[in-house]
């Protein structure tokens, strides 16, 4: 089983929810699955890799996006071919649902641990979206209610935002995140194309 690999610059004090939530990872890794940890360790390291290409100023830290801050990755789609992969091979609990999200394909969430969410993920523009979620809908009652409330809470945001006094927010399972689809984090084709197959080697089923 692998190991929760060593903090970036965030979750190593510069910003406190990266910092928070990589102390709970430390606290819950060994309850985690060999499969969930490597799943964990691959959204952790392209959310820190968004942060790190779509921002001057890294704002967020890998850890982040437990928060619930959208993702765009301009990888052709393999991403989402090699979650789904995953689904159908069985390594998680999940499968395919209805979101609010604009996707070209079916999407599909991946049951975390509990107190994790869930991982959404969809294709837009060619490439593979992907976000975490507080509820999970194809696991049981009391998600599929849970998410309808959060739902609620999301939408919420967006009417305020419209009105001119908050901000949209993304709610996950260990925060809110300003990253909604209109203002996601972006990894760009370069990166994926350098960096996407040694990833999925070292962290994929």
């Amino acid at each position: 089983m692998p190991a929760l690999t060593p903090p970036d610059p965030m979750e190593a004090g510069g910003g406190v929810d990266a910092a928070r939530i990589y102390a709970d990872l430390q606290n819950d890794w060994a309850g985690f699955s060999g499969e969930e940890q490597r799943l964990i360790l691959m959204v952790r390291e392209l959310f820190w890799q968004a942060d790190l290409h779509t921002n001057a100023v890294t704002l967020y830290g890998g850890s982040s996006v437990f928060c619930g801050g959208h993702v765009e990755v301009d990888d052709g789609g393999v991403l989402y071919s090699q979650w789904r992969a995953a689904l159908d091979a069985q390594f998680f609990m999940g499968g395919e649902r209805i979101s609010s999200h604009t996707s070209t394909h079916a999407q599909y969430e991946i049951a975390m641990p509990t107190g994790w969410g869930t991982h959404l993920f969809g294709v837009r523009n060619g490439g593979t979206w992907f976000q975490n979620e507080t509820y999970a809908i194809t696991t049981t009652w009391g998600d599929y209610f849970g998410h309808v409330g959060t739902t609620v809470e999301y939408g919420g945001s967006k009417l305020l935002a419209a009105l001119g006094v908050g901000t949209v927010q993304n709610i996950g399972a260990k925060g809110k995140s300003p990253l909604d689809d209109a203002h996601p984090l972006r990894l760009p084709a370069a990166w994926c194309n350098a960096n996407l197959d040694a990833l999925i080697g070292q962290f994929g089923w």
